[in-house]
């Protein structure tokens, strides 16, 4: 099939970053419009909100994280990168997900469920015999995070089946994402800052930057621990006292970027504001929970635009440099589009501000703008090298002397 040789079939990263972007700008789209009546909102199972955040979780966030497993465990493990014809078919079956929600109130739950709970579970057969069969057994935690994912996609499909309020396995998820930045940037961020990644140097002296497993470690299960009460116990004064303690758990894994001047570099200091974003989210929901004060949507979107928009936007950028054989560049744009997330993440907090509260649409408005610039911005400067050969000739994600074809 002249399909399967086209190079946007060549990385893992390619086409779920494009349809994971561009997916992201149209469902802010809608959201946006659908407000004040422009069109009508979609008719789903669960509801708009509902719609909202599943797509945004499901959907825009999953297509980045299963661009992020593809190309980076043939890096990570000994393992053959996925061949063209099963890339393809995890993309159709992404794609098939988004239709099926948005059709769930006319095709029912089960099937909806069917056709989105195929992409994790094939991610999984995938990915994760290679993952378990390495003797060091560093990178089980990202087949971990998978499994929970997927766990809480099927927790949210029972609650729609038996007409539960199916939010709260959405908050699951969250939680779960949490845990998987911190996986995914300790190894990232040890790569970029120490200059391991080919032909990346940042710093003229050498920088030793380590991710400590036991501050790495206490944050994880402090996040853990604290989505699993809120699933179990919302509202409780434990849960929000585990908030606070994952608040801080971040804080003190913040300490491991404290490495003088070369953490003011872009993109480390991009990769440290993540950091900041989740434990300013798990404060702010601490505070919701132990004093009724309306903290608790601000503190999600902290942790949803904050940390896992900005982070899915900075691994896109720079995974879409370096895995095509260009040189990571932070260029201006970069910069414009990282502070349109941080002032999005802004106006959600004041819409919920009884201060602002005139200003209830004019903010949601513009935060949705603003994430709309940020992935636009990625698009228009990226959809060229996604849908081209690489610039050194690589035809997969490695370069040719690394690679593994399946």
């Amino acid at each position: 099939m002249r399909v399967l040789n086209h190079p946007l079939l060549c990385c893992g990263f390619r086409p779920f970053f494009l349809l994971g972007a561009v997916y992201g700008v149209f469902l802010m789209g809608v959201w946006l419009f659908s407000w004040p009546g422009i069109i009508a909102m979609p008719n789903t199972v669960g509801g708009p909100i509902v719609w909202h955040a599943y797509e945004l979780l499901y959907g825009v966030t999953f297509a980045a994280i299963a661009g992020f497993l593809l190309t980076a465990t043939p890096e990570f493990v000994s393992a053959r990168e996925v061949n063209r014809g099963r890339l393809l078919a995890l993309v159709l079956l992404w794609i098939a997900g988004r239709a099926a929600f948005w059709m769930s109130s006319t095709i029912g739950v089960l099937p909806t469920a069917m056709l989105n709970l195929a992409l994790p579970v094939a991610l999984l057969a995938l990915l994760a015999p290679p993952i378990l069969r390495d003797v060091s057994g560093h990178h089980r935690s990202f087949i971990l995070v998978l499994v929970a994912l997927t766990l809480a996609e099927v927790g949210f499909y029972t609650s729609a089946y038996r007409g539960h309020v199916m939010l709260p396995w959405l908050y699951s998820a969250i939680g779960a994402i949490m845990v998987l930045i911190i996986v995914a940037l300790s190894r990232i961020s040890m790569r970029i800052i120490n200059g391991l990644e080919e032909g990346i140097e940042l710093f003229d002296t050498e920088v030793e930057y380590i991710a400590r497993p036991p501050r790495r470690n206490l944050a994880m299960l402090t996040i853990t621990f604290y989505t699993l009460l809120e699933l179990l116990i919302p509202g409780n004064p434990v849960t929000g006292w585990v908030a606070l303690a994952a608040a801080a758990a971040m804080l003190n894994l913040l300490n491991d970027w404290h490495i003088g001047r070369p953490l003011f570099n872009r993109w480390v200091f991009s990769l440290y504001s993540i950091y900041w974003a989740m434990a300013l989210g798990y404060l702010l929901a601490g505070l919701a929970i132990l004093s009724g004060w309306p903290l608790l949507s601000p503190a999600r979107h902290i942790l949803t635009i904050g940390a896992i928009g900005f982070s899915v936007f900075i691994v896109m950028v720079f995974a879409s440099q370096v895995h095509s054989g260009r040189t990571p560049e932070y260029r201006t744009w970069v910069l414009l589009a990282s502070l349109s997330l941080l002032i999005a993440v802004v106006c959600r907090i004041a819409m919920s501000l009884p201060a602002f509260a005139s200003l209830y649409h004019v903010l949601l408005s513009l935060s949705a703008i603003l994430w709309m610039t940020a992935f636009s911005l990625f698009i228009g400067f990226f959809w060229k090298t996604l849908i081209r050969p690489s610039a050194d000739g690589r035809r997969g994600c490695l370069p040719d002397h690394t690679q593994n074809h399946s």
